[in-house]
């Protein structure tokens, strides 16, 4: 039997720009990560966006949903929500080394894989 992860990740935007973060490996990378047990999708996001940023925002919808297999007995379905900026400057969490708020034409940029942890990449 196939396990199954749920993760959530936000495309936080601000006068038509986006958040982009950078991990310690230099890959660019969006807030989000692991809906835990118990938890519902948007209360995972508002923590993981807390945690990675610090930053207020307004989860708005979904727009991007995917899976892909983790390896033959896991599935990592994901949702990606387009989230409003409301108050504050990002304050990072160890997991990444930088950010930047970038022009939304340079969106086309993020392959999904960039979208997904990189220990859950197979």
């Amino acid at each position: 039997m196939q396990s199954k992860e749920l993760l959530v990740k936000s495309l936080i935007i601000r006068q038509n720009r986006f958040l982009k973060l950078f991990r310690p490996d230099g890959l660019p990378d969006l807030p989000g990560g692991h809906v835990e047990k118990g938890e519902g999708r948007r209360q995972a996001l508002f923590r993981e966006i807390t945690e990675e940023t610090g930053l207020s925002v307004e989860i708005l919808h979904p727009i991007v949903r995917w899976s892909l297999s983790k390896n033959s007995s896991a599935i990592i379905n994901s949702i990606t929500c387009l989230c409003r900026h409301k108050a504050g400057s990002p304050i990072l969490s160890f997991e990444h080394q930088d950010w930047a708020w970038e022009d939304l034409k340079y969106l086309y940029q993020f392959k999904p894989t960039v979208w997904v942890p990189t220990n859950l990449r197979s």
